[in-house]
């Protein structure tokens, strides 16, 4: 990999989970492994051979990603629980207490901070909301208990010369060059996940409750909303119960224009351009009531892969292939996953993760595991330290994946 790149959450900004990378097809070993002093639940990302990310320890890591040794470490004043992204030299982290940290990607110092004290004052909020949505009930909740005492950030997503944080119910775009907020937008979530980003169109979703999750799609310029699903949803929100879309917030992607997400029927395909679904994949055997939050998607150039987690011993998790053009399954793996430690805890989704002809899956709450991506084949699978919670990152030919409190480089 040149200078420059970096190896984002899932891939890229638009989360389809495919690494432009030769990855692993066969595995030697660990090549090192990074001890902190508290559990590590999130994806790591690396930017010029440093790999990014926090602790529960409370401090966010740089190490070599050749060696493992650690380049710096920077205090943070809550939890890091998402992936930081990196633009320019500079990374960008939130906590869970509320502040964003850009920090220099070589040395670690603080480039400046953004916290709960940094909003605007309510006049100035209130202008910098979208002008068709400033009559909507969210903002009056939102705007009737400003400023915020707390808010902790979360999911900073970098697209062109903005960045984009979400803070409870609230999405936010700040100027990489300003350091202010450009413009803001309210939601009826109660969480909102990483975001999709492609064609100047953002396309955010939260959790709302157990039945009824949300996706909202912005234009990054303005914040304004871009599709409209109806009265009762609200501006340009599209709810599962109208549309039996977003079961799994934290799987929504795009490709090639049209936009793929998972709902209790399988993964939907919708055309960006009309709103319209224009493909589902084929669960054939599956049934659409066994499944839980878990469900998970990676996009790859012809095929769409799936895992699934059940929500009982009888539906254990399978991964999936679909074909892009047919919505028909090419090949499925069930595997011996025992289902019943998955499926009552939101955080354990598990991303497929697609480089190079190679699936890369976790199974099992310690085992790492890669696929031949056309035949679903193992190819090889390593135990790990229990505790794997979030996709692993591909860059450099290595695999970076936390486990339990520690960072694993595998080759």
């Amino acid at each position: 990999m040149g200078q420059g790149y970096v190896a984002t959450y899932r891939g890229n900004c638009q989360r389809t989970g495919e690494y432009e990378d030769a990855g692993v097809p066969d595995l030697h070993g660990i090549a090192w492994h990074f001890q902190t002093g508290g559990p590590i639940d999130l994806t790591p990302v690396v930017a010029d051979g440093v790999v990014l990310f926090g602790s529960a320890d409370g401090f966010f890591y740089a190490l070599d990603g050749k060696t493992g040794e650690r380049r710096w470490q920077y205090p943070t004043r809550g939890r890091v629980t998402t992936p930081a992204d990196v633009a320019e030299g500079v990374v960008y982290v939130c906590d869970d207490a509320g502040t964003l940290y850009a920090l220099d990607l070589q040395t670690g110092k603080a480039v400046w901070l953004w916290d709960n004290l940094s909003w605007p004052a309510y006049e100035d909020m209130l202008a910098l909301a979208p002008v068709e949505d400033r009559e909507w009930i969210a903002f009056d909740h939102v705007l009737d208990n400003w400023p915020p005492e707390e808010m902790g950030l979360n999911c900073p997503t970098i697209y062109g010369k903005k960045l984009f944080v979400m803070g409870g119910d609230l999405i936010i775009a700040l100027s990489l060059v300003e350091r202010t907020v450009v413009w803001w937008q309210a939601s009826y979530a109660r969480t909102l996940l990483y975001p999709a980003v492609a064609n100047d169109i953002l396309y955010a979703s939260g959790l709302y409750d157990q039945s009824d999750d949300m996706l909202y799609t912005l234009r990054t310029e303005t914040g304004a909303h871009f599709w409209s699903s109806g009265a009762s949803a609200g501006p340009g929100l599209v709810n599962y119960e109208e549309r039996d879309w977003v079961l799994n917030p934290d799987s929504v992607a795009v490709r090639d224009n049209i936009l793929y997400v998972v709902s209790y029927e399988g993964i939907i395909g919708v055309d960006l351009s009309t709103g319209e679904e224009i493909w589902r994949g084929e669960r054939g055997w599956l049934s659409p009531n066994a499944y839980g939050r878990e469900t998970a998607l990676a996009i790859g150039p012809a095929r769409v892969y799936e895992t699934i987690a059940g929500l009982d011993k009888a539906a254990p998790m399978a991964v999936s292939a679909y074909g892009r053009q047919s919505g028909k399954v090419i090949w499925r793996r069930p595997s011996e996953l025992d289902t019943r430690t998955l499926s009552h805890s939101p955080q354990l989704r598990q991303p497929p993760i697609l480089a190079a002809n190679v699936l890369y899956v976790l199974q099992k709450g310690d085992t790492c595991c890669a696929l031949d991506a056309a035949t679903g084949q193992e190819r090889w699978h390593i135990h790990l330290e229990p505790g794997m919670l979030a996709p692993v990152c591909v860059a450099d030919e290595t695999i970076f994946v936390a486990a339990g409190s520690a960072m694993y480089a595998l080759r």
